[in-house]
């Protein structure tokens, strides 16, 4: 006999996986809680049947199913249970998108033949203002800023420099312009002093890569240079400028940027991890305990007809079988006439036949 699972129970099998969760935490070990936190999620609502393939989306739907089923599609808990669920699962959605552009960026970097170092993820700021490189890329005639975007669908940037995608919604507080300035500003201010002591000039130029071939890109701005992933090969190896830096200046221009970029920030997590596994297991506990309503029009069976119903259903299956087998006779008689008056005309032609003969 199975156990049915208390709300306790469910709590306890993830509370473990929620201690991973801190109130601030980095991107990265964000992503990496919340990707676990999704996994015990995901084993605890399918009973660790094939959890690993499936995401939160395909637990909602799961759940929606069986709220339908048992009549609480407008149960407060399970309600507020989904909605947890896919905000969750937008977040890992959305972390996941930026990680996997700024990987198929890596990727198309390797492709390119020239000299070139190239640095992810750095972290600068100034005291008063702080912003991520996704990319840099020192090349012998000078570093490339390459600012990753993987949109997923068609944007527009205004002639203002704000990113609009679907429906119109703007994709960022700060325009394109804004951004990328703060990114080549605040570079050039870290390492030009010691780069100048050492003689060496600096050449800086910015690119924002969009990773998704498929999308299209309507630019009113036209004061920020962008190209897809698959053209950013060509575009290192065309990069050029007046200065040519040997490998030892590459080398210094390197270890300085390395040497500016700052720990990563911790940010506010922004979930109440207790309030949703808490909620969490009351609604499956609900979900599994409540009992499937009646339906209230079953389909009756020959028994549950009462006399009158009976008689007609009776009566009318007796017309029908009377009408076939009319229709029987009617056919069998129709081919005994054909059949007939075939053997007639064939007699008849016969004797003509012998008469002229």
């Amino acid at each position: 006999m199975i156990m049915k699972r208390t709300a306790e129970h469910i709590i306890k099998e993830l509370e473990a996986t929620a201690a991973m969760m801190k109130p601030r935490m980095t991107s990265d070990a964000k992503i990496k809680g919340l990707e676990a936190f999704q996994a015990a999620l995901l084993r605890t609502i399918f009973n660790g049947h094939h959890a690993e393939y499936l995401t939160l989306r395909d637990g909602v739907a799961h759940l929606r199913e069986q709220a339908k089923e048992k009549g609480l599609e407008n149960s407060e808990v399970v309600c507020e249970n989904i909605r947890n669920l896919e905000w969750i699962g937008k977040e890992i959605a959305f972390a996941r998108s930026g990680s996997y552009g700024e990987r198929a960026v890596s990727r198309s970097l390797r492709y390119t033949n020239r000299r070139i170092t190239t640095l992810s993820n750095i972290i600068i700021g100034d005291g008063m203002d702080r912003t991520e490189l996704d990319q840099v890329v020192v090349t012998s005639n000078g570093v490339l800023i390459l600012e990753v975007k993987n949109y997923r669908n068609d944007i527009v940037i205004a002639e203002s420099g704000q990113v609009y995608g679907n429906n119109h919604r703007r994709c960022s507080n700060k325009s394109l312009g804004e951004r990328m300035n703060l990114k080549r500003y605040l570079l050039r201010k870290k390492i030009k002093k010691e780069l100048e002591e050492m003689d060496i000039p600096l050449v800086l130029d910015s690119y924002v890569v969009f990773s998704d071939p498929s999308i299209t890109v309507t630019d009113h701005y036209g004061l920020e240079k962008y190209c897809f992933n698959a053209n950013l090969p060509d575009i290192i190896e065309q990069f050029t400028s007046d200065v040519e830096y040997s490998d030892h200046e590459m080398s210094v221009i390197t270890d300085a940027i390395q040497s500016i970029a700052e720990e990563e920030q911790e940010f506010d997590v922004g979930i109440d991890f207790d309030y949703v596994i808490k909620t969490f297991a009351e609604a499956l506990v609900l979900l599994e305990t409540e009992p499937s309503p009646q339906n209230e029009n079953p389909v009756k069976n020959t028994g549950d007809l009462n006399v009158g119903e009976n008689d007609s259903r009776l009566k009318l299956q007796s017309q029908m079988e009377e009408a076939n087998c009319n229709l029987r006779k009617y056919k069998t008689v129709a081919m005994v006439s054909t059949i007939t008056l075939a053997g007639v005309l064939g007699i008849g032609i016969a004797y003509k036949l012998m008469d002229k003969n």
